[in-house]
Formats: structure tokens, sequence, C-alpha cells
């Protein structure tokens, strides 16, 4: 499985953005080509929804750390070809967002499939 991977992060000090993005260039097509976004951020009263331009991405559960800090995956199972920008928009504004983009190609014959729902658990000590 091949995959390129793309980050754009917002400065340090940036509260009450609206949205974020980031450029792919020469992304492909097809039910092989599947693109993932995580979104973090320190506003867990945020909606968010994620878009290609062309789009809009499926929302997995929203994950939250503290009680101003979350993280929630997007995923679009069927990549549209072409030079993309990635956006996820925030309402109402949040604090300190960013967000990671992957382009993931599961390979001929192969489907994109992505679960993004939170499991399993941990400790520590």
């Amino acid at each position: 499985m091949a995959s390129v991977i793309q980050r754009a992060n917002t400065p340090n000090g940036s509260t009450g953005q609206t949205s974020i993005s980031v450029a792919l260039t020469g992304v492909g097509a097809g039910p092989q080509r599947g693109v993932v976004v995580l979104v973090k951020a320190e506003s867990v009263t945020s909606t968010i929804t994620v878009s290609d331009g062309t789009t809009s991405f499926t929302a997995a559960s929203k994950v939250t750390f503290t009680a101003a800090q979350f993280t929630q995956f997007f995923y679009l199972p069927s990549a549209n070809a072409g030079n993309k920008t990635y956006t996820a928009s925030f309402s109402p504004g949040t604090d300190f967002p960013s967000i990671f983009v992957w382009e993931i190609d599961a390979g001929a014959g192969n489907k994109f499939e992505f679960d993004a729902e939170p499991t399993g658990g941990g400790t520590s000590g």
C-alpha cells in the first residue's frame, strides 16, 4: 500500500479560527484511493465539517482528551482526482487547529475501507 502524506499547521497563537486548509497535488481517483483527514483543535464546542471543494467527508466520532482539546477523523472512501484543497471548517471558531491529510492507495483491485471509531483502552504505570 502506498500513501502520500501532507500536513499543515496553523501558527501558534491563532485563536478563533473558522477554517484551516491544506492542498494536495495530483490526487488519484477510484475506489482504491481514499483520503483521511485528522483535525485537532482546542475547543470542544466546535462543530467540524471537512470538504475537498467537491465532496463533504464522513465524520467519525470526536475524541476529547481534556476539557479543551479534541481530535476527529474524517474520511472520503473514493478520492476526487486532481489538485485538491482540503478544508476543515469550525462553527463556532476554534483555537490552535491543525489538519493532517493522507491520500491512501489500497492498490489495484482493492477497495479503500475506513473505520475510525474509538476502541480499545490502556493503562499507565
